[in-house]
């Protein structure tokens, strides 16, 4: 799939971006896909972007040193508060976001906490017993972070995972099957019963002795376990399965059907699933135009702090937008221009 970015084609950071989203070399489609799967599951994740600090005094120098825009994604287990708030347009801004990290490092496990707010950005990390706190001013005034719904939900941060009612249903299968183990040992183990005097020995072609006192008709016998019960849980079994794949809508691609089956009833099931999967394609498009949007609002709010001068900002963007490629394209007719050398110059 290859996406059109229109001005921003030749965007060396953006396109950076979409080869390298999380800086850990996932191509960003591959991320999104991820995203997708984990949002199934938990119902909804926080797709954030960041940017690492950077005392570079040009975005060249930015460019230069790899310094970015890169994504991250958490699940419900990490992010540990969150807040929304209206605004009187009657749009529903995220005010507040904490999130937290833990990993294991040679000197102890380390615990990182991010508390995000529109004016501020506290992290503390956690070494040990030892705890470091910094807090930076967030130089966007907004928090970058989008939540990726599974399902639309009423609920604002909170939507339903596809794998709720299925869960259920397969601890259920998993609690038969071990069931159906120990119904195989006993029926493969047969017991022995025998008379309190007699003696028996153990392993193949055991001997038992009979006691001489034994009544003829009290001889040792063999007890089975009843075969019938096995196949009736095995039949248990695999009408759960017919319930995930019903749950689930993937009854005629996981289904091997003997008798001859409607390709009504078929085309139906896969106009269901299609239906779904639209719906989850909705829910990533709406994520992805999210994450896409905030590098470059990111990059201009970070361009407007650093030139206060707003008119001098507007006379270099038009002065790379008549460059077809850009700095970095086929054609220098905006980098080489004379009103934008300068407005270098000036910088």
């Amino acid at each position: 799939m290859k996406r059109n970015l229109g001005k921003l084609n030749n965007n060396v950071p953006l396109n950076a971006l979409l080869q390298d989203a999380d800086r850990e070399g996932t191509p960003y489609n591959e991320f999104m896909k991820q995203v997708l799967i984990w949002g199934s599951v938990y119902g909804v994740v926080w797709v954030i972007v960041d940017k690492s600090n950077s005392s570079a005094y040009t975005k060249a120098d930015e460019i230069n040193g790899g310094i970015r825009p890169y994504l991250r994604f958490y699940t419900p287990l990490d992010v540990t508060d969150f807040e929304f708030t209206p605004k009187p347009s009657g749009e529903y801004e995220l005010t507040w976001f904490e999130v937290q990290e833990q990993y294991t490092t040679r000197e102890g496990d380390v615990k990182i906490i991010c508390q995000w707010s529109k004016d501020t950005v506290v992290t503390s990390t956690t070494v040990r017993k030892t705890t470091q706190t910094t807090t930076i001013k967030n130089p966007i005034g907004r928090i970058p972070a989008t939540p990726h719904y599974n399902k639309k939900s009423l609920t604002r941060g909170l939507s339903t995972s596809d794998l709720q009612d299925i869960a259920g249903v397969q601890i259920s299968i998993y609690n038969d099957l071990s069931e159906l183990s120990q119904m195989i040992r006993g029926a493969n183990h047969k017991t022995l019963v025998k008379n309190l005097n007699d003696q028996a020995s153990t392993g193949a072609g055991g001997v038992i002795i009979m006691d001489p006192d034994t009544p003829s008709g009290k001889l040792p016998y063999l007890l089975q376990a009843d075969a019938s019960a096995l196949t009736g849980l095995l039949n248990t079994i695999d009408k759960k399965t017919e319930m995930v794949n019903r749950m689930a809508h993937l009854t005629p691609v996981r289904t091997y059907r003997a008798q001859v089956v409607s390709a009504v009833a078929m085309e139906t099931e896969f106009q269901i699933l299609n239906t779904l999967l639209a719906d989850k394609a909705a829910r990533e498009a709406a994520a992805m135009i999210n994450s896409t949007s905030l590098p470059t609002e990111l990059n201009k709010q970070l361009a407007h702090i650093a030139l206060p001068d707003d008119d001098l900002i507007e006379k270099i963007d038009k002065e790379l937008s008549k460059g077809k490629g850009g700095c970095g394209g086929a054609s220098t007719t905006g980098c080489n221009s004379s009103p934008l050398k300068s407005t270098m110059k000036t910088i």
